[in-house]
């Protein structure tokens, strides 16, 4: 039952690891794997004298007791980790890393006696027990450190040491197998190290949920950055090179009235302002899109009712947009962001699907907010399109997670796409 519980703690950090790349869960999942193999060996010690080799069975016997060390080396590398103390100037720091080498020795030790079938089991006891006061002084150490988590190693630390304690009573007790005890001399140490885990695996789990906070934070203000700095532009764009543009075009007019042109040359001079006329609205077109102004100043609503009459006087295409329950305008960055992923599934939806029609609907209640896209284009293969990864669909993605959205969608070849995407307000 132990070695299964083990095992399920082994594949579950070991997962963690591969997604989170925290190298804290990969010495967590490699301490409890060694405790297992320790647990294993002892367990099953006449089986593999039965069933093996004399040379198995030798290498058997050799790194039976090294697991011990194994597994404390592991965990003392996975405090390191878990609490951020790689490289620094605490002083339990060093103790850890004189202790990782105590450890690291005595794998090598025990190893070579048993090779040599040199007795060491009452060498094994008497280490053993001189760890006890190290780790109680690291227990104390670490709980003085007044870090996040360190109360929690602490803990977890003080339960492995009652047990492994517990357990070496019962070992060294000659009166043991007459007490006829509902369980083995290494139950305390085993039921230490599953309180243990339990009491770890709600730390790993808190500086996980941290992580993600640290993150989230990390990507508002990333965010914010970028569309101060779109602002930024989209401003310098509209205020100064639109308001030097149009300088020169005044400058030009000035200049037509108070000079005599022939006609070749005035015609050419008419290409040169109606060029200049189409340079400023283009000018303009581009700061309005990066940030426009209705954006900031009316809110999400107005944003997007411009932005579909724009598209629509194109003629190339229909944008509908229904709205209802957004009196109150949102944060300012939640409207920025709505309003990016607003454009870019309007601009898939017209470039890669050739819509005619696009339908937006935009609902709030009282705890979510709902946005609706809708299009009559060429659909796709949902599939095919997350193993590609595009940039586009990836790009809508981290917008909604960044508002912690959830986002789904539905497609149909000839049929057309709906983008449902709910973020909580």
């Amino acid at each position: 039952m132990f070695l299964s519980v083990l095992l399920y703690q082994i594949i579950h950090f070991t997962l963690q690891y591969l997604v989170l790349k925290r190298k804290e869960l990969i010495y967590y999942s490699l301490f409890l794997l060694s405790a297992a193999a320790f647990y294993f060996i002892y367990q099953t010690a006449g089986f593999f004298h039965i069933f093996f080799p004399s040379v198995l069975n030798t290498i058997f016997n050799a790194v039976q007791m090294s697991f011990a060390f194994i597994q404390n080396y592991f965990y003392i590398t996975f405090v390191l980790y878990y609490l951020s103390l790689k490289n620094t100037k605490y002083r339990v720091f060093y103790l850890l890393k004189y202790y990782k080498v105590y450890n690291f020795a005595f794998i090598f030790i025990f190893i070579g006696l048993g090779f040599l079938k040199i007795e060491s089991q009452n060498l094994f006891g008497m280490i053993s027990l001189l760890t006890v006061p190290i780790s109680i002084v690291l227990v104390v150490m670490i709980w003085r450190l007044k870090i996040p988590y360190s109360n929690i190693v602490s803990l977890g630390i003080v339960c492995n040491i009652t047990g492994a304690i517990a357990s070496y009573i019962l070992i060294l007790n000659e009166n043991y197998e007459q007490m006829h005890l509902p369980f083995t001399t290494f139950f305390p140490s085993q039921l230490g190290m599953l309180i243990d885990i339990i009491i770890l695996g709600y730390g790993l789990s808190l500086k996980a949920a941290e992580s993600d906070k640290k993150l989230v934070i990390a990507l508002q203000a990333n965010q914010k950055l970028i569309e101060d700095e779109r602002n930024r532009v989209a401003r310098d764009l509209h205020d100064g090179l639109g308001g030097l543009l149009s300088g020169v075009k005044l400058s030009l007019l000035s200049i037509t009235g108070n000079i005599i042109i022939s006609d070749q040359h005035a015609a050419a001079f008419k290409r040169v302002l109606f060029q200049l006329d189409n340079a400023i609205s283009e000018m303009r077109r581009v700061a309005h899109s990066m940030m426009p102004e209705s954006l900031l100043r009316f809110g999400l609503v107005q944003a997007t009712e411009d932005f579909c009459y724009d598209i629509n006087e194109s003629k190339m295409v229909q944008l509908n947009f229904y709205h209802h329950g957004l009196e109150q305008r949102l944060d300012s960055s939640a409207e920025i962001t709505l309003f990016r992923v607003i454009q870019e599934l309007v601009n898939n939806a017209i470039k890669h699907a050739a819509a005619t029609n696009v339908m937006i609907h935009l609902v709030r209640n009282e705890n979510q907010l709902i946005l609706t896209v809708e299009d009559n284009g060429t659909g796709f293969d949902i599939n095919n399109i997350k193993k590609s990864k595009g940039v586009g669909l990836s790009n809508i993605q981290s917008r909604i997670n960044f508002l912690k959205g959830n986002l789904e969608i539905e497609s149909k070849q000839d049929i057309g796409t709906s983008f449902y995407i709910t973020i909580p307000v």
